[in-house]
């Protein structure tokens, strides 16, 4: 005869096996539970700093858009700067050979130019010059009236 007792503690045991498998399941989906909820939040903030370095890159890349055309400006400056300077040098070799033939041929030029010049006025060209001088605001002689 087969004993009631043992059908009992099986069924028990069954029993008590079925719950600890349905609280170890339940403590799985909270822990998946809690780790979704984790990864949304940690989602949701990658959005936002992704947000926040699309504006910067943004941002870079018009700065990087407005250096270049300065670069550009400043490069088409520069060639017409040499073009300019070269005219400008071009005119004073011609200015300078012009004067050179103007004192080979007038005697009075000539005396002039030899000429030495008296010391008031040595005096008042180097004051003058001095005077142009960032630092010069300091000098009583060089602030205008």
């Amino acid at each position: 005869m087969p004993n009631p007792f043992n059908k009992t503690v099986i069924l028990m045991f069954a029993l008590a096996g079925a719950v600890a498998f349905g609280l170890m399941r339940q403590l799985q989906l909270d822990t998946a539970q809690a780790n979704i909820e984790s990864l949304e939040v940690q989602r949701t903030s990658l959005i936002v700093d992704l947000d926040v370095l699309s504006n910067v890159v943004a941002t870079q890349e018009a700065e990087q858009h407005k250096l270049m055309l300065e670069l550009d400006l400043s490069a088409a400056l520069n060639k017409q700067n040499a073009i300019d300077k070269e005219r400008i040098n071009n005119q004073l070799v011609v200015a300078k050979s012009k004067l050179n033939q103007m004192v080979k041929h007038n005697e009075t030029i000539q005396k002039w130019a030899n000429t030495a010049v008296p010391n008031d006025v040595t005096q008042l060209l180097k004051q003058a010059a001095s005077c142009t001088h960032s630092d010069s605001k300091q000098d009583r002689v060089c602030v205008p009236p």
